[in-house]
């Protein structure tokens, strides 16, 4: 069961301290378990047993699901596949593009500019990619050719009976399709049995690692709980909203009254990007690292700009022209993951990540770029600068010393 659990990344709801579920006149226990996926465990409430007659050993278990606020199943493009698909669709509709960024003239325009043009490119993903939901890796793996034969036997198994039984009034047919599936789906059943039976044992014989997954398990350290313990004024009837928004305000804690942050530097005319620098930045992007909300990853972007480099290189130089950064790529994904060994009732007990979008992280690298450049060519940092500086190390600072 404990392993069921944890590979499924599940949550047991059933609260002891409310008395058991199951009431005979020789025995009582729990075998009623309320069971959730963990990523909604934040939004049931109210779970309990009831003392109502229920003409059974059984008794009536209760519980509230806040269903408004659920989020999305979380899903991820699978962009190594269909990009031609992908393309023929910004094909479509990046000519429109390239006439308005010739009248981008001021930074109100070019914000907007930017969010219509991230929009375009999530519909073409949304239209020609597939989704492929996130799931939690599982502890082993059992899947293997075989079961992939024999369910699809059984699902073809499966349709002939359904078809013949709906069409024909050949009971024979009909029978003898029927004992077909059903002689199929009970030795898949066995084989799925066997194979995954088969595939722990080799998997804690083969196994070496001292304190990994397997330790883990067996130990009970896969309880994941996505519950969130901060209860302000210590109030337990406070939605996820309201706790979400106090963890915010105690990391992000926004202006203060009164407080001015409007910043409008002056600056000098900055040299454009080259067809060099993109293609600098671009190759060196890894695939696989996480999107932010407009769930557009590196791939995405890098066949956009191998479709039409000059466009691009208009597009990026038009950061530096108007010296501005887009408030649509400021938003971000935040995860707040619970530090170990501490208390989950203090916000100081969280660290937060933040997924912000590719688009964003691809701008910051071209001004890390200029930036890097200016200083070069200006001499700025001192040549017995070691740290954080591409081609030095701690070897060369040490052999010029001695």
């Amino acid at each position: 069961m404990s392993e069921f659990m944890a590979s499924n990344n599940l949550h047991i709801c059933n609260i002891p301290e409310y008395g058991p579920t199951f009431i005979s006149s020789i025995h009582q226990g729990f075998p009623d378990l309320t069971i959730i996926n963990n990523s909604i465990s934040n939004y049931l409430k109210n779970w309990g047993v009831l003392d109502t007659q229920s003409h059974s050993d059984h008794k009536y278990i209760y519980f509230k699901l806040e269903v408004e606020d659920i989020p999305e199943a979380d899903f991820y493009f699978k962009s190594k596949y269909g990009q031609k698909k992908f393309l023929n669709f910004i094909k479509k509709h990046l000519h429109s593009f390239k006439t308005k960024l010739n009248k981008v003239d001021n930074i109100v325009y070019f914000n907007q500019y930017v969010k219509d043009f991230i929009d375009m490119i999530k519909r073409a993903a949304f239209k020609t990619l597939k989704k492929k939901p996130k799931r939690i890796v599982q502890r082993f793996s059992f899947w293997c050719e075989d079961l992939r034969v024999a369910r699809n036997r059984v699902s073809k198994l499966f349709k002939i009976y359904l078809r013949n039984k709906s069409i024909n009034n050949n009971q024979v047919l009909v029978q003898s399709s029927g004992s077909a599936y059903r002689k199929a789906r009970a030795g898949y059943k066995k084989l799925l049995l066997q194979t995954k039976r088969k595939a722990w044992e080799a998997y804690c014989i083969n196994y070496n690692e001292r304190y990994g997954s397997l330790f883990n398990l067996v130990f009970n350290k896969y309880n994941i709980n996505n519950e969130i313990g901060v209860k302000p004024n210590n109030n337990p009837n406070l939605s996820i909203k309201e706790k979400i928004s106090y963890i915010m305000d105690s990391f992000f804690p926004g202006q203060s009254p009164g407080e001015e942050l409007i910043y409008s530097p002056v600056v000098d005319s900055v040299d454009p990007l080259i067809i060099q620098d993109l293609e600098l930045v671009f190759n060196v992007l890894k695939s696989g690292k996480a999107p932010g909300l407009d769930r557009i990853d590196y791939r995405m972007w890098r066949a956009v700009f191998e479709y039409d480099k000059d466009f691009m290189l208009d597009f990026f130089n038009m950061f530096f022209k108007l010296n501005y950064f887009p408030n649509c790529m400021r938003n971000s994904r935040i995860f707040f993951l619970l530090k170990d060994g501490k208390d989950p009732g203090l916000c100081s007990s969280y660290r937060p990540v933040c997924l912000l979008p590719t688009l964003g992280k691809i701008v910051e690298r071209f001004f890390f770029l200029k930036l890097n450049r200016w200083l070069d060519q200006n001499n700025i940092i001192h040549p017995n600068q070691y740290g954080f500086r591409e081609g030095k190390s701690c070897d060369l600072a040490i052999s010029n010393i001695v």
